[in-house]
């Protein structure tokens, strides 16, 4: 029972967060509005592939292969946008990184 007693209490949300922040929270935070902007137009995007494929396989009974690899990276960017707008990233999509 001593032993539980004499350990420290667990760090508490704030302090975890407090010393996770970036270094310049307004540039963080203009680099998440562009963000939100960019996440509107790859949402539209996503939309438009969906459409087009969709439309590929009902007429040409296959896949578009292009289409099938783009939407394979805009759901990568769509994966570290969101996780950057979430705080749990600071790893910032494309066109700050290179496009997977």
């Amino acid at each position: 029972m001593d032993q539980i007693a004499d350990t420290p209490p667990p760090e508490t949300p704030t302090e975890a967060v407090a010393s996770d922040l970036p270094k310049n929270i307004w540039m963080h935070g203009l680099l998440m509005l562009v963000m939100l902007v960019l996440l509107r137009v790859a949402t539209t995007l996503l939309t438009l592939c969906a459409v087009i494929q969709f439309l590929w396989m009902l007429i040409g009974k296959s896949r578009n292969e292009g289409i099938k690899s783009f939407g394979e990276g805009l759901a990568h960017w769509l994966e570290v946008a969101s996780l950057f707008l979430a705080g749990k990233s600071d790893v910032k999509p494309f066109p700050w990184s290179a496009w997977k």
